[in-house]
């Protein structure tokens, strides 16, 4: 029977040595027809980070190898730290040790030597889930190359934008672009331009942007705009009721010209004694 507990008690025992595929195939396998169920089982594991390959293509689980499977917190200045679950303290990762790693990644990290009263490190050797396909934010360049600098401040590296692939974006403009080739060695993050939002501090372009940014809805759903349509707009006597009517008062909001939320005003009335 296929099991994954049977697959990771057998890794866990202090005697096992990493396998390769064929290895932990036959092991485990009690018929013939079992072999291709097990060779995919060993797939999702890997990809998930349950278990991982070796160079040499043997498999083991990540603590028995002083490996670690985690999500990238990056930061502005470059570096990044790993989020693992269930362990209390992260892992710092310096940008030299990234390897093309970007932040929201999911990778498999190969802890360092720890130096006395430093924080643990870690260098990523595997990638083995990408978090940015699409990438937002300001287009500098013109119609023959440019660079996307990402409105996701933990993505510290500008984004390659080749001649062709600008989509008529112009400096200053606010655009969704689609990474081609993520970054490698000294090479940067290629992209495409997707979409062009408008320019940078327009009204309702910085609300599309994170609109795109997470992906979220932009039509309300279909029994929202309902209830909308049976909503009462005018004022009754009865709203009226144990409320201060001051809608005559001449009002002005003080709140700043690029203010999403109107709520602070004020109302001027000129008394008797000046």
């Amino acid at each position: 029977m296929i099991k994954k507990d049977k697959l990771l008690e057998l890794m866990q025992t202090k005697v096992y040595k990493p396998l390769t595929e064929d290895e932990l195939v036959e092991k485990l396998s009690q018929h013939e027809d079992e072999a291709a169920p097990w060779r995919q089982l060993i797939a999702e594991l890997e990809q998930e980070g349950i278990i991982v390959r070796t160079r040499y293509g043997r498999y083991g689980l990540p603590q028995m190898m002083n490996l670690v499977v985690g999500h990238l917190q990056g930061n502005v200045r470059g570096f990044a730290f790993l989020l693992v679950p269930g362990r209390e303290d992260d892992v710092f990762i310096s940008a030299s040790n990234l390897n093309g790693a970007m932040h929201g990644d999911k990778v498999i990290v190969r802890l360092l030597p720890r130096r006395q009263g430093k924080k643990e490190e870690g260098e990523v050797i595997r990638i083995l889930e990408r978090a940015n396909e699409f990438i937002v934010g300001r287009f500098e360049g013109d119609d023959q190359f440019g660079f996307c600098q990402p409105d996701e401040r933990r993505i510290s590296q500008d984004i390659f934008i080749p001649r062709g692939d600008t989509g008529g974006a112009q400096t200053g403009d606010k655009v969704v672009v689609r990474i081609t080739r993520f970054p490698a060695g000294r090479h940067p993050a290629t992209a495409v331009v997707e979409e062009v939002l408008g320019k940078v501090g327009d009204p309702g372009v910085d609300v599309l942007a994170v609109v795109r940014q997470y992906d979220l809805p932009e039509e309300f759903p279909a029994d929202v705009k309902h209830q909308v349509a049976q909503m009462r707009l005018e004022i009754t006597d009865a709203d009226l009721n144990g409320r201060l009517d001051l809608r005559h008062w001449p009002t002005i909001t003080i709140d700043g010209p690029d203010a999403k939320d109107l709520d602070d005003a004020i109302s001027l009335q000129r008394l008797p004694h000046g």
